[in-house]
This record gives structure tokens, sequence and C-alpha cells, in this order.
């Protein structure tokens, strides 16, 4: 026979459905009283799996052997969840927890059926007969069994002692006018567990009993999912305030605050705030690795460092940045340019870009793939920075002069075609070398250091020989002698004439000369030349002009 629990104080009785207990039959007992005594303080059955083979604390009763089978259930006791295993009772002899008593004991008496504190199903049984056992601290009842003269074993009196309980919330109140007055509840459904403040501007507050480390406030998982009390901390709050909040997955962020304000997210932020007047201490954010000696961190300042520093290091800390409380930064030092709102200790790296957008009344540099470096005004002029290196002078035949001795021609102007260009060259013969001299007065940015050229000139008629030519400078500055002495030249490599009559022809830059007295402010002297001895062309030589080649060290001239 099968007694299913009917999660109900019962009628005493037997079969698969029994009644809700009944006036007229049911008469008052201990044992009701002694279930409703357990129930008050939150010992009671609650309702499982309807399952009544394995569930619910269903009870199978036989004639013999396991004369009571009671299948495993789930309860509360002390408000807390726990599920009890089934067990099976045999007929005894003598007074235990593991059996009953046999029918004939009494004409009629009771047993308790329990789940005793260490989760464990038992019997207590009776001592006298028309009495209900007592209890032991730690039980909770789940019926009663009768034992009566006049039954036989499979045939017991049943009355269970349970509820239909399905759900559990919680709610703390205080006493406002001799009225239950609530002032928090936990509830809880498939998807979340709600701890609800139902006090308008209250506080809610967990309150450590000592202020060390040893009190902490804690968050934990349980990663395996078996039910314990948490493998992993994620939050915790100890007795000093020290918080610690860790993340499973530490590629992840173990820390986001913000603020959804109408749709976007709104200003939000973290404190650090010290409260120390004796020696300035600051507020402080440290990130570091758990183990090894390497450090970053942030400090924060109060009255003694007004600003924020940004600290990097291994073993020690350094300061790598500061950004003062008037808003000035220093990147790569700890001292600020009061007179600038950057500092940068060190070279700054710009990424080559197309060139941007401009931006009224803003100035942007950037770099981008032709290896200079502009600024684009508010007005979107953009505009090259003059950079060191190599720069180049245009002096045209017309800006030179035959020398005295052994000069070239005079400048002349060959009309080829009318209304088409015409040449104004400086001719040098074939046979002896010839000579012209300009002068350059090269800008202050001017390095000094050695110069290089290349003539651009041609030839009326076809010979293909080549053309060589030597370059000598010297510098004149304040009080300096000019009639003084070329030094060395330079020349180019030899450059064959293309074989048509008045084509250009473009020499190769020389190889470097070093000018006398090379200085700024100073008028340099240049002594041009066609050298014979190392040309093979036979036809005059006509020059154009040439490219004077130099290097700056300064942007401007100032």
């Amino acid at each position: 026979m099968v007694e299913n629990n009917p999660h109900k104080v019962s009628t005493m009785g037997t079969g698969s459905s029994l009644a809700a207990i009944t006036d007229a039959s049911d008469f008052p007992h201990t044992g009701l009283i002694k279930g409703l005594s357990q129930m008050a303080r939150q010992n009671i059955v609650v309702k499982g799996s309807n399952d009544s083979a394995t569930h619910d604390f269903n009870i199978t009763q036989a004639g013999s052997g396991n004369v009571i089978q009671v299948a495993q259930g789930s309860y509360l006791r002390d408000g807390k969840l726990y599920t009890a295993s089934a067990a099976n009772f045999t007929i005894g002899t003598t007074s235990n927890d593991t059996s009953l008593l046999a029918h004939s004991q009494f004409d009629k008496g009771y047993h308790l059926l329990v789940i005793n504190s260490s989760n464990a199903i038992k019997i207590r049984q009776p001592t006298a007969a028309d009495k209900v056992p007592d209890y032991t601290s730690g039980d909770t009842i789940i019926a009663i069994i009768e034992v009566a003269s006049t039954s036989s074993d499979g045939t017991r009196n049943i009355q269970f002692l349970t509820s239909d309980k399905t759900d559990n919330s919680v709610s703390i109140a205080y006493t406002a006018s001799n009225t239950y007055t609530e002032t928090m509840s936990i509830i809880g459904d498939g998807d979340r567990t709600t701890f609800k403040n139902k006090i308008a501007n209250a506080d809610i507050r967990f309150i450590l009993a000592d202020n060390t480390a040893d009190e902490k406030f804690e968050i934990l998982t349980d990663d395996d999912s078996d039910g314990d009390e948490g493998d992993t901390t994620v939050f915790s709050v100890d007795g000093l305030g020290i918080t610690r909040i860790t993340s499973v997955d530490k590629n992840d962020a173990e820390l986001v605050i913000s603020q959804d304000v109408a749709g976007s997210i709104g200003r939000t932020g973290i404190s650090l705030i010290s409260d120390n007047s004796t020696n300035d201490q600051s507020g402080r954010l440290t990130l570091e690795r758990t183990s090894g000696s390497g450090f970053i961190g942030m400090d924060i300042a109060t009255n003694s460092r007004d600003g924020i520093r940004i600290l990097t290091g291994d073993g020690s800390e350094t300061e790598r940045m500061r950004i003062n409380d008037d808003g000035k930064v220093a990147i790569g030092t700890a001292t600020v340019d009061t007179n600038s709102l950057l500092a940068v200790e060190g070279s700054i790296s710009l990424d080559e870009i197309s060139a941007p957008t401009n931006t009224a009344d803003r100035g942007q540099l950037y770099t981008n793939a032709d290896n200079e470096l502009h600024m684009i005004d508010g007005a979107g002029t953009d505009t090259v920075f003059l950079k060191s290196g190599k720069h180049t002078i245009w002096v045209p035949s017309s800006a030179m002069t035959p020398l005295t001795t052994n000069g070239c021609s005079v400048l002349t102007q060959v009309e080829m075609t009318a209304s088409r260009p015409e040449l104004q060259v400086l001719d040098f013969a074939a046979d002896a070398d010839d000579f012209c001299q300009f002068t350059v007065a090269f800008p202050k940015s001017w390095n000094e250091g050695t110069v290089t050229f290349q003539p651009f000139w041609t030839v009326t008629g076809t010979n293909t020989g080549t053309a060589v030519w030597n370059l000598t400078g010297i510098s004149v500055d304040d009080n300096y002698a000019i009639n003084s002495g070329y030094p060395s030249i330079a020349a180019t490599g030899a450059k064959a004439h293309s074989g048509t009559s008045n084509d250009l022809n473009v020499s190769a830059e020389s190889g470097g000369l070093t000018i006398t007295n090379a200085s700024v402010d100073s008028v340099t002297y240049f002594k041009l030349s066609l050298d014979t001895s190392s040309s093979s062309q036979t036809g005059t030589v006509r020059l154009i002009g040439l490219k004077m080649f130099y290097d700056i060290n300064a942007g401007n001239d100032e």
C-alpha cells in the first residue's frame, strides 16, 4: 500500500489520497501540536517532484520486511532547504530510531516519522499507550504512524503533517504606530533573486562585527555548480574597508562603472579620497601584477601634489606623466613647463595620414607620405614646414660673368625658332679652358658645409662628345680679403651630348665642394670652368645655368 504525501495536515488513515484533517474523526492530540510547533519555526516539509515512487516522502507499507518504506523528499530546517535520502524501516524489538514497534505493542500508540538534524529519516518510538513521542531538537516532522492492536503490518494508519509550500519569500519589517511596516523583501523566480528596499530614502547596511581584516562581506561563485557555499570570491570588503574585485576571466575588465543618461552613457567615475591632513598623502589607484616586481600605478594628488601623476616601473616607481591642477601636462618628465600647456621630454612619433579636415580657429600638425611636416590652419591652408637637409639655389647663366683672363663668352641670346624659347647662354670653347664667375649670399640657415652643383647645358651641333665641369669657391665675410685664392675644385662626371642640336643636357650632381672660409653673412665667390682635358665634346658648349645644392640646420634665418 502506498500513502502519497498530500502536502497538508491530513486525516489519520490509509490510502493513496489522504484527505485533510477532519472534525469528529480527527481529534486534537499532541502530535498535531508538535507538528505545528515545528512548522512555526520553519521546520517544514515542502512540495517537491510529485513522483510517488521516489520523491515527496511518500510512504509504502508492506506486510513484512521493510514494513515502512519512505521516499526521498525536500524540507526546510530553520529556513534552509535540504533533501533527505529514502529510508526503510523494519519491525524491531528494542527501542531505537531505525525500526517500528510491532502493531501489538500497544492497544493504541503513535510513532513520529522525522528527518533528524543529520538529514536522515528516523523513527521516534512511543514509550506508552495513547502517547505521541517527543521530537528531538533539530527534527522536522513528516508524519505520525499508528501502533494499534487492531491493525496489521501493511495497513497502519498514517497522518501526514506536511504542507504544499512551493515557494518562499522573506519579509523584513518594523513596527510603526502598531502597524507591520515592511522595510525589505527577498523574492525569487526563475530569472533572479531580488532584494528590494521598501522604504524610500532608507539605507541598506551590512555591519561587520569588527574592524579587522578577518571579517569580510563576500560574493562568491559556485564554479562547479555543486551546490556548495562557493568556490571563487569575486567581491569582498573587509573590516578595514579594503575592497577586492576579481573577474573570473582575467582578460575582461574587472570593474565597469557607467551611467545611462537618457539613452546614452553619462558622467560617472571613481573617487579615491585620502583624509590625511598631517602629511598630505594622496588617494592612489594602483594596478600591478600579483607576482613579480612590475608596477603600474596612478597617484592622484591632494594638497601637496595638485594634479595627477602616472608612474610605471619594475621594482621601483618612475614618474612618466603629470597633469597639474591648471591643466598643464608633462610627458617623459616630472617637470611641468609653467609657460606651456604641454612639455615633452623625448621625440614625438606622428603617423603618416591623409590631410585632416580643418577646424575653425585651430591649427593641426600632421605628416603624410611626402615625408613633410604639415600644418593646416583654421581656414584650411596647408603649409609645409621648412625642414633641415638639402636645399637648392638656381643660378642662371645671366647671373654669371666671364673672367677677365681666359673668360668664356659674354651672355649670348640665341633665337632657334621665332616665338619659341630662346637660349641665354655662356659659350665655352672646346679646345681651351674658359672661366666664368658668380656670387651667392647663403641664408643663415646654411650649415656652412660642403656644396654640390649640377650644370644644365647644350651644344648647337650633333657631336656626341662629353663635357666635364669644374667649380671652386671662397666665402668673403666682413673684413676678409676679396683678393684671395680659390681652393681645390669639385667636378661633375662626363656627360655626353644627345647628338641633337640644342637639346638640353643635365649633368649628374657633382661631388662635394669645400668652400674656403665658409660662413653665413658673407658673399661666396664661385669660379666655373669647362674642363676640356677631361671632355671629348668638339663643339662649343653652351651653359644655360646650374643648380647649387646646400644643407641647412635651422628652420629660418633669425
